[in-house]
């Protein structure tokens, strides 16, 4: 989702949290634990030769050497509640501003495939429950201390025992110990194959970050190439340059480059596009399709079409707890992706935006082959399983709450669903929530069907929090599984990502529980979220953009690299 400190502190500036102190609290746990889930499952590519999907080609122009100094504005469509990202939520925007200040372990390439970054190397036990990580030596916090093998360790701890990644990866993890000072052995609970991928968003903190009182939130301390400066929430944050920066660019060149990065979140679409034209900003990012096509006869726009999907989920669980809810029955949820035509809504989001039934790019090497099982739109279709549901449950109608965001571009998308089921008999009630508050009823169970973002992973395996079975718990608690479906035939497909290294095994499960999940429609696929980033022809260095996808919650690292051209 776009929009999402503990007491004290931490709650300073939350204009979008409930003004009740315990209220605020358990909420931010909810969202935290959440967010934090989806971004333990992937990080941003380290490939330059892998593509980001639907990228613009950059003007024909000779390579330059990169200027130094300067300062660079970056619109972002949501304010971030915290920089403590094992706390915090950090989505699209979030981690854009995140990944200036704090890096992780490691990142992705577009394939999947775990790449170096804090972490030169990494290597298992033959059993996969143990896995040793050597550290890139000569990396400094923004505070002077060193990057070593008791700081990672202290990180991890502070991931999986005492954040709110501990909801997802306490049950895997059993200790961290330090090797060397620039080794660190990690002792898993489980089997897992595919642990690297992980690192891509294991953040690596400060020691004096962990042990602040407010666990860092107000005031993030990595080793980012930018050092933490000021925020004002909702306004501004302003980071420095990290002269003891570790990378350098293809020249030689120290990163990073200009002296100064302020982002500045603008949530509405056309006062961040207006924004661009008058020059108050440098760059923007944007989720909005109209932004990339009106501007660009006078910016750079780079896309990332494919990266994201956006779309609904619906809520299978069956139970007292969760009585009137028309989608426990299978019918119900043919039904909607039956009637649902998605070029339609695409064309309310933008020009060029695209439809997919499933959760990788098509040029992914996880796009399912043989077919993926989802339902075309089909009017006479929808109405035959409309009957069906009623004759199963004695309902007289198909009749439901549709949960979505108060952003005006979201709410056009759902009424021009609530139109388009009303034509078959479908009857949706709209009900709409400040994100925070919408991801909290989400991770509830406490909804029909809601608008939601995601399946931005470059490996099947990053789903498994949000489909296993054992992170299903009831109405009313905690549940990383959002839509509550399992089946037995799903956890032994999730079993063989996990454990497997064979990608030809792999690749049939992942296949076969895209066909799985879609014959259930657990999801109703609506449009690719439609990423750009919008720049004046002067700002140079966004290469890295254009050949990793960057529309995800995932780390974008790319900022070190830009420059201005002027």
């Amino acid at each position: 989702m776009n929009n999402r400190a503990r007491a004290g502190a931490r709650c300073q500036g939350g204009k979008n949290m409930a003004t009740d102190g315990c209220a605020r609290r358990r909420r931010r746990v909810l969202c935290g634990a959440i967010v934090a889930v989806g971004l333990l499952g992937a990080g941003c590519g380290a490939n330059p030769d892998s593509s980001a999907s639907e990228n613009t080609p950059m003007l024909a122009q000779e390579r330059k050497v990169a200027k130094p100094g300067g300062r660079l504005i970056v619109a972002i469509p949501a304010e971030t509640n915290g920089w403590n990202p094992f706390i915090d939520q950090w989505t699209d925007s979030g981690t854009l501003v995140g990944t200036s200040m704090i890096e992780p372990l490691a990142v992705q390439d577009n394939d999947g495939r775990a790449q170096p970054w804090l972490a030169e190397k990494w290597e298992p036990r033959a059993d996969f429950k143990e896995w040793t990580i050597g550290l890139r030596p000569g990396v400094f916090f923004h505070d002077g201390t060193p990057m070593d093998a008791l700081a990672v360790k202290k990180s991890l701890d502070a991931s999986f025992l005492s954040g709110l990644y501990q909801v997802a990866l306490g049950p895997l993890y059993d200790h961290v110990e330090v090797v060397d000072p620039l080794t660190v052995r990690v002792f898993l609970k489980v089997k897992w194959a595919q642990y690297p991928t992980s690192l891509a968003n294991q953040w690596v903190l400060a020691p004096a970050m962990v042990a602040s009182t407010d666990g860092g939130v107000l005031h993030p301390v990595g080793t980012g190439p930018f050092r933490f400066d000021n925020w004002v929430q909702g306004k501004s944050l302003s980071t420095k340059k990290w002269d003891r920066y570790w990378r350098k660019d293809a020249d030689g060149q120290p990163l990073p480059h200009l002296n100064e990065l302020e982002f500045r979140p603008i949530i509405d679409d056309l006062e961040r596009e207006q924004a661009v034209r008058v020059g108050d900003i440098d760059v923007a990012l944007s989720a909005a399709g109209d932004i990339a096509t009106n501007l660009a006869d006078e910016f750079n726009v780079i896309k990332d079409y494919n990266g994201q999907r956006t779309y609904l989920m619906l809520n299978t669980a069956v139970g007292e707890a969760n009585k009137g809810n028309p989608f426990t029955n299978v019918h119900a949820r043919r039904a909607l992706a039956y009637a649902t035509d998605r070029q339609r809504v695409a064309k309310i989001v933008g020009q060029n935006v695209e439809v997919t039934t499933y959760g990788f790019r098509p040029d992914s090497p996880w796009a399912p082959k043989g077919g993926d099982s989802y339902f075309p739109y089909d009017p006479g279709q929808a109405r035959v399983e409309i009957d069906k549901y009623r004759s199963e449950t004695g309902a007289s109608s198909l009749t439901f709450t549709l949960s979505g965001i108060t952003a005006s571009e979201t709410q056009a998308v759902l009424q021009g669903l609530k139109a388009n089921w009303e034509e078959v008999g479908i009857n949706a009630k709209i009900e709409t929530n400040e994100a925070a508050k919408l991801t909290v009823l989400t991770a509830l169970g406490q909804y029909h069907a809601t608008w939601f973002r995601l399946y931005d992973f470059p490996d099947p395996d990053q789903m498994n929090f949000y489909l296993a079975a054992s992170n299903i718990g009831k109405i009313g608690d905690l549940s990383l599984n959002f839509t509550h479906y399992t089946s037995r035939r799903l956890e032994d497909n999730l079993k063989i990502l996990r454990e497997s290294t064979d990608q030809t095994a792999r690749k049939t499960a992942s296949d076969d529980i895209i066909r799985e999940t879609n014959d259930q429609v657990i999801n109703l696929w609506l449009y690719d979220t439609p990423e750009s980033l919008v720049s004046r022809r002067d700002v140079q260095g966004l290469e890295g953009f254009r050949t990793h996808a960057f529309a995800n919650n995932l780390p974008k690292p790319w900022l070190a690299e830009a420059w201005l051209g002027k």
